[in-house]
């Protein structure tokens, strides 16, 4: 294995310790949308890395979680080059929140790299001592040509 590999496995070791701690605040603020920034970084990097099912494991909402797992079986081909936010302004609603990102990707044995855009929606769950995001469309690369 290269040392991407590595990386991968240490990202999703601190993504997995972050959620067993349960670093979730009391209220609606800054630490709220920090936990969001993590959250989707975590999951982002887990997509980046081609561990898709454990991204499906670690942030998706429990309805969706089934089908989630499900696709990244479907995507082996999928090679994501890049993926970054291209919206800083989340748009904030209670408990629901859209992240913006722009994926790069080519899918085997093609490789062509297409770049399309994408919304993230999160939603936060949990009690009011212990909150976490979850991804309630996850995977979902509405755009990608299959």
């Amino acid at each position: 294995m290269g040392i991407c590999s590595g990386g991968a496995r240490i990202m999703a070791g601190l993504v997995t310790a972050m959620l067993l701690t349960g670093c979730a605040g009391a209220h609606w603020g800054a630490d709220e949308r920090e936990q969001l920034l993590l959250a989707s970084d975590g999951y982002n990097a887990l997509l980046r890395w081609k561990e898709l099912d454990k991204a499906c494991s670690a942030f998706a909402e429990d309805s969706v979680r089934g089908g989630c797992l499900g696709r990244a079986g479907e995507l082996k081909d999928l090679q994501i080059t890049d993926i970054r936010r291209r919206d800083l302004n989340f748009k904030v609603f209670g408990d629901v929140a859209t992240v913006n990102i722009e994926i790069e990707y080519y899918l085997l044995p093609s490789m062509v790299v297409r770049k399309i855009q994408e919304s993230q929606r999160w939603v936060y769950l949990g009690t009011q001592d212990k909150r976490v995001w979850r991804i309630t469309n996850p995977i979902s690369i509405v755009g990608l040509h299959l």
